[in-house]
This record gives C-alpha cells, structure tokens and sequence, in this order.
C-alpha cells in the first residue's frame, strides 16, 4: 500500500525571523489607519541602538526603550501618535523591546544583572 501523504507541501507555519508581536492593553485609533490593536517589532540591528547604551538596556530605562521601538514598529504610527502613547500601551512595548536583550544577553555574554547595578547615566 502507498502512503498517499503529501510530504512535499509547504509548511503553513511563517518561517521564525525574529519577529514580536504586541498586543496593545488600549486600543489606538489613528486617522488614515483605523483600529491598531497590536504592533510588529522587527529585531533591532546596530542602527537602531544609536544613542542608547547597555546599562541603558540593562536598567530597562523607558526612554531609550521607546526610542527604539520607535524605529523598529509595524505599522509605522506617526510621530504625533507615539509621542503621545498612554502608559498601558508605552509599558507593552518597552517590555517587549526589552525583552530582545534579555533573550540576547547570554549570547552575546552580557550579565544584565551586574549593569544594573552600575547604574545609568542616562537617569541622573
């Protein structure tokens, strides 16, 4: 008997790139847009990190955090509408920016724990 089982079909599954999705706590409304109820954040590559600085990273500073998502969102809100994020919305995708270099940090042998406690710059 053969065995009539497609091997050759492709996977419905989208290929891993590293991508995040947040879902956004508050619902956006932008003109043009629609309803955004969650972003895509692409991986961050060296230009992203223009300006930011590891302890930066490590201390989670809200700041740099958003500068970064800034950068690597889709769909890309405008300036007005992401300067203006309230805190639920601004919190989801720190974390999840955030979270690329924790997940990077033992890779790349960063212990984030000890730039903590170094303190930033950037917050004083």
């Amino acid at each position: 008997m053969t065995d009539t089982k497609k091997t050759d079909a492709p996977d419905p599954a989208p290929a891993d790139d590293g991508t995040r999705r947040v879902k956004l706590p508050r619902p956006l409304t932008v003109e043009g847009m629609g309803r955004i109820t969650d972003l895509t954040l692409r991986p961050p590559v060296a230009r992203d990190l223009y300006r930011v600085s590891l302890v930066d990273l490590a201390t989670s500073q809200i700041g740099p955090l958003m500068e970064i998502g800034s950068r690597i969102h889709t769909p890309r809100l405008p300036p007005d509408v992401w300067s203006a994020l309230d805190l639920a919305n601004t919190l989801a995708i720190t974390g999840t920016v955030g979270g690329f270099f924790a997940d990077l940090a033992p890779d790349l042998g960063l212990d984030l724990y000890a730039l903590a406690a170094t303190g930033s710059p950037s917050s004083t």
